[in-house]
């Protein structure tokens, strides 16, 4: 598999944003996620073999952080990531060249796990990545990953857009494929009690 394409896929369909103009890929995390928005920078710079340099950006009261980077391959993969019009698409294509980093990036930028309480005890989990895509490309990762790694996820709407979820269970197994690569201030994503449920 290619380390450099499968990364740069993983940040475009995550947070990142390829420009229409030019081979340019955008990143930018609140300043909550600095830790992270530097690792990503850092993982970059390594598969495009020059430096990616973090900026803050202050827009009122609100600092985030930011990088560009420029390289032929984000003209090559933007076909796979955006139809004609501009909308992002997750094809199987794609989803088959993404290996565990790259699929832990993706979690990262668009994944949430919530604690369900009944009684005021944790009883189950929820594992959503927030896709916010056409159907056919959840479609796609519902396929891909139960066919690949035997993991359930179903479909969830929200305002027309689709994303995937899954309970306590399959959250679990997908957790072990990215547990390994969590950046530390991200790892409130992966912690599932070890505790017994209904």
């Amino acid at each position: 598999m290619d380390k450099k394409e499968s990364l740069c896929l993983a940040m475009i369909i995550g947070d990142g944003h390829i420009r229409k103009d030019k081979p340019e890929l955008s990143v930018s995390h609140s300043a909550k996620y600095k830790e992270y928005i530097d690792w990503k920078a850092s993982e970059l710079s390594k598969v495009l073999g020059k430096q990616v340099n973090v900026y803050p950006v202050i827009s009122g009261k609100y600092e985030s952080f930011r990088f560009s980077a420029t390289d032929a391959i984000f003209n090559e993969l933007r076909p796979y990531c955006y139809e004609s019009c501009g909308n992002s698409i997750i094809t199987r294509e794609v989803l088959e060249k993404l290996d565990s980093k790259a699929i832990a990036i993706w979690y990262m930028d668009d994944g949430s796990l919530v604690a369900k309480k009944r009684n005021g005890k944790i009883h189950a989990y929820d594992l959503t990545i927030s896709t916010y895509c056409d159907l056919q490309s959840v479609n796609n990762i519902v396929d891909y990953f139960n066919q690949k790694y035997g993991i359930k996820f179903t479909i969830k709407k929200n305002k027309g857009k689709f994303s995937v979820r899954c309970g306590t269970k399959q959250a679990r197994k997908f957790i072990k494929i990215v547990e390994p690569h969590i950046v530390k201030c991200m790892e409130y994503k992966t912690q599932i009690s070890e505790c017994k449920f209904n």
